[in-house]
């Protein structure tokens, strides 16, 4: 219900800076939910980021999860955030629905990109010291 509230908050938000659509907008079932999708997988790749981070960075649990499964878990919180990212950014110009969705999955997927690389990088560099 809370998440029901904060899209229509956000989408309330982004009609006023809505831009006007140029042409026929191509919406059936895959581009309607672009923007639901964003979010998704922004929040999943953010929460799959910052466990790689801390798992690069607290030696216990870098220890506990083993040198092998953190560069593969920042993988795919990058993957996952840049094809949150990418719906995010596609979905106004196919769609007129969730478009606050749409915009928070982008800037999501920017951060949790920006955190996955950083662990990836580190996660690297402490297996060259392994």
């Amino acid at each position: 219900m809370i998440f029901h509230l904060l899209a229509w908050m956000l989408e309330r938000m982004t009609q006023e800076h809505r831009r006007a659509s140029v042409g026929p907008t191509f919406e059936d079932q895959w581009n309607a939910s672009l923007g639901a999708m964003s979010a998704f997988l922004g929040s999943i790749s953010f929460l799959f980021g910052l466990v790689a981070l801390f798992g690069v960075t607290d030696r216990s649990t870098w220890n506990e999860m083993g040198p092998g499964s953190v560069p593969v878990l920042a993988g795919i919180a990058f993957a996952l955030a840049i094809f949150g990212g990418r719906c995010g950014r596609r979905a106004p110009t196919v769609t007129t629905r969730s478009l606050g969705l749409a915009k928070f999955g982008a800037v999501i997927s920017s951060m949790s990109s920006l955190i996955s690389a950083i662990a990836l990088a580190l996660s690297m560099l402490r297996l060259a010291q392994w």
